[in-house]
Formats: C-alpha cells, structure tokens, sequence
C-alpha cells in the first residue's frame, strides 16, 4: 500500500507542477480557502460550481507537545515529523484535489492504553495498564476528491479518504497497533438556477485496527485491566497461555448529508448530515471471543456565510451530537470436540455516552480580495462541549461541560518581494462542571484512577495564548514557486493548578 501511495503522490505533483499557478503569500492561501465554502465539504461534486485553484504544495514540518494539562489517555510529550502535499488541478471539465501525508510520532508518558492506537472517548472496551510509557507511531494519510458537472443542472462527485496507522507501545505490557481507514461519499449536485444549489452525499466509512500485547521480559507477567465502562473492569495479565491475546475492532459506519448554497450578494452553504455506526471487539483470532459492542448515532449541521465587500465577513456556525451505547456480551464456551466457540446467551445494554458540541466563528479582512492576499483580520470564536456517561450496574457517571471563549488578530506585512504574516490569539476556558462517581467495587483500578483525572482536567478552567508567523518568498527564476517558512505555538495553563500546556510547530514548504 505505501508503494502505491508513493506512486499516487508522483503522479500527483507531477501534474500539479506543470499546471498549478500557487499562492503568493500565506494569507492568499487562507482568503482562497476561506471564500471556497465546497471546498472542505465531504460532497465533492460542490467542487464543480466553486472557484477552483490550480496549485500544488509540499511541506515539511517539525513540531513538539509538552505539558500535563491534558485528557488522562493523552502523552505528557511528544515530537511530530510530518511531511505532507496537496494539490488542485482540472483535467477538461473534471475538477481534481488531493493530498498525501505521512506523519512519524514519539510520545512520551502515554498512559491508561495497551490495545489501542487512540481510544475514542465512547469506547468502553479496551485494555489499559498504569504504567506511562513511550509509544512510537507512524501514519500515512491520503485523500482525494473529483468532481465532473453532468450538463447545465447537474454535478457528480466523489470522495476518498484513506489511512493506514502503525503504532507500538515501548514499556512492559507492550503492544503493535494495526490499523487501517478508509472512507467513501459519492455525491450529486442540482442547480436551481443561477444563485441555489443542493447538494446530496451518501457516506460509507470502515476501520479495521488489531492489536498485539506482549512483554519484552516473557519471565515477568504483567497486571492490565480489561475495562467495561467508566471504571468497571476485570483485572486480567498479558503473559503466558492464559494472558491476554490479540484484540481487534471493526467498525461500520453509514451515513448521509443534505447541502444548500447561495451565492448571490452574499454567499451561504448549509449542511445537515447523520451516521449510524457499529463496532465489534473481538479477543483471540484463534478462539474468537466477543468483548463488547457499540452502536453510535451522531446527528451534525453547520452553516457559513461570508457577505460584505470582497466577502470580508465570514460566520461559521456549528453544532453535533452523538450518542453511543455500550452492549455487553455474556457468553459460554462450547468445548465440543473439533468446534470449540464462544456462544452469546445474552446481550445487555450496560453503558451510554452522550457528547454535545456547538461552536462559532466570525472574522473581518481588511483589504479583502487584493491578489497577494488580506491586509489584516479580526475575529473570534466560542465553544460549548458537554459530555453526559454513564454506567447503569454497578451506577457510575461521568459528567463534564465547558464553555470556551477566544479572539485573534493578523497583520500581513509586505517587505518588497517578501510577505510576511503575523497573528496572535488569546482565550479562555470555563469549566461549569467536572464530575466523576464510582459505583463498583474496584476503586484501586488504573481505570478508575483515569476518570478521576479526566474529571480534575476538565473541572479546571484555563487561559490560552498563541502567536503565529509565516514569510514568504517567491522565486526570482522562470520557473514559479514560493517558498515558506512558518512558525506556531500555544500555550495553555489551569486557573487551579500549575500544570501546562505547548504546543509549537516550525514548518518550510513550497508552493508552486
């Protein structure tokens, strides 16, 4: 498969080159993606009726994570080296995008997770341990997206997202992460006439992740926790005949979405979109055993809407909802000779996990519309995510709710040939509730002591600050590029306490 990666990203830039006209400076690029509401959509075939760029990137980034204010499953540290392409062309009346990247992690201090690459946060059964340890892990990330209109009425899309994940956990109990995505919505697009648009998509997702404990030390068994939901669990031990064997989950995902556009004095794109999603947990290839299974409904709207001279204003406004139900499985084994099974007897609904997020944007550009991009922008932006769990027997729950608030300004300054742009952002976080109850009896479990973190990290108000700078520099020659060198960093701290968070970023890329 990373053959045939490799080969998609030559054939890509390699078009890309000989057709792409680029962006002369870094806010040229934010006012293009800005202004191109289709441009982020699932639907593709909404390519087909926005403005397109020809032009095609590289980039090459470094950047590091430090501090412990964060979720409880989340690293202390870790050190990202990405390198990552994207491009836009046409060929005839088809319009074409894609993008490749491949990402190398190293974290450091990563806790409460031994047979995962990433647990989501409504997923219950997992193995974890208490150990913090380092995990190394490796993506390679590619989509694409082509749109073909179909006469005068009409557009065709299609989307394609794929994803291949390696990851491997480095300090006893330890494990290799497989995991593979990939993601398809075909689309269709009507013109009402010259100002409305709709848009349909239907959206197919599959991910296939499997999961291989060991220990380095096979004379020394070590203690993991097979967990069930919100710090129930088994205790259980990778080592031995009898430890803990390969998991793996495969998951289904089935959806769809409607869009409405306007463009006329003013610009809108508006989009209501559903999926239904089902995961199984099995344990042991050899003997196959069930360990849970989950059912997701998730329900999402957005709508932007740029108006004003040169589009100056933009809005966004989103909101999502999600719940999943965790469903255990009581099985028995029959150990019929030549035939040996687990067979369920009966599935309970035994835990929920409810996730609410509505968010907003708005920002103004000074000198919209000019060809090397805006003079300056303002804006701001605010957030409000609840999170509502629960565990029914033994009763436990996990409850958090926070509002965020935020403001950010860019200036570009023009110093001959050279653009450079400037921003700073500044925010903060209000936590209105952040409560964790256990009902059960294992109080002492590594699960348990997980909560209770994530309760404390998301009880705990925090400021945020950030500064960003990007330069570019075109070429001189008659072959057109221009290359850039941007910086960005933020750092986060609790009201409460006196943990932190940065995050900083230094990449270099080409632009031509």
């Amino acid at each position: 498969m990373r053959k045939t990666a490799l080969t998609i990203l030559l054939l890509c830039l390699s078009v890309w080159c000989g057709q792409a006209q680029g962006f002369v400076s870094e806010s040229a690029r934010e006012a293009f993606s800005r202004g191109n509401l289709w441009k982020d959509a699932a639907n593709a075939s909404g390519l087909a009726v926005a403005p397109q760029v020809r032009y095609g990137d590289f980039s090459l980034t470094g950047g590091i994570v430090d501090g412990r204010f964060r979720p409880a499953r989340e690293a202390v540290g870790s050190t990202e080296v990405s390198a990552h392409t994207e491009g836009a062309t046409a060929l005839g009346r088809m319009q074409l995008w894609g993008d490749f990247s491949f990402r190398n992690i190293f974290d450091r201090g990563r806790n409460f997770d031994v047979s995962m690459y990433g647990v989501p946060d409504d997923m219950p059964y997992f193995l974890l341990d208490a150990n913090e340890s380092r995990w190394i892990r490796q993506e390679y990330e590619m989509g694409a997206k082509a749109a073909l209109p179909l006469g005068d009425r009409w557009a065709a899309g299609l989307s394609v997202h794929y994803a291949d994940k390696v990851g491997a956990k480095q300090k006893d109990p330890r494990s290799e992460d497989y995991v593979m995505d990939i993601e398809l919505v075909p689309g269709i697009l009507w013109k009402l006439g010259d100002a409305h648009v709709l848009g349909w998509d239907a959206r197919f997702r599959y991910d296939y992740e499997r999961s291989y404990p060991s220990n380095a030390n096979a004379s020394l068994n070590q203690d993991v926790y097979s967990a069930l939901g919100l710090g129930e669990g088994s205790l259980q031990k990778v080592g031995g005949n009898d430890g803990m064997k390969e998991y793996y989950y495969t998951t289904w995902r089935y959806g769809g979405a409607v869009q409405y556009g306007y463009t006329g004095s003013w610009r809108l794109l508006a989009e209501a979109a559903f999926h239904l999603q089902s995961v199984e947990v099995m344990h042991q290839k050899s003997l196959p055993k069930n360990m849970g299974h989950t059912d997701q409904t998730a329900l999402e709207g957005s709508v932007q809407v740029l108006w004003g001279m040169a589009n100056s204003n933009k809005l966004v406004a989103r909101a999502r909802y999600k719940t999943t139900d965790g469903i255990e499985k009581v099985q028995q084994r029959d150990n019929t000779a030549f035939n040996q099974k687990w067979v369920t007897i009966a599935e309970n609904k035994m835990s929920r996990y409810d996730r609410t997020e509505v968010a907003a944007s708005y920002d103004h550009l000074f000198g919209a519309g000019k060809p090397d991009g805006y003079d300056a922008k303002v804006g701001g932006r605010a957030s409000f995510t609840m999170e509502d769990d629960a565990y029914f027997i033994p009763a436990s729950s996990f409850r958090w709710s926070r509002l965020f608030a935020g403001a950010f300004a860019a200036r570009q300054f023009r110093i001959k040939a050279v653009r450079l742009l400037a921003e700073a952002s500044a925010g903060y976080g209000l936590s209105l509730e952040g409560a964790y109850t256990y009902g059960g009896t294992k109080v002492d479990s590594p699960a348990v002591e997980m909560y209770r973190l994530d309760s404390i990290y998301y009880g705990t108000d925090f400021a945020q600050v950030g500064a960003a700078a990007t330069c570019t520099l075109p070429s001189r020659g008659r072959v057109r590029y221009n290359l850039g060198l941007d910086a960005d960093c933020r750092f986060a701290v609790g009201a409460d306490e006196a943990a932190h968070r940065t995050v900083c970023a230094l990449r270099f890329g080409v632009s031509f």
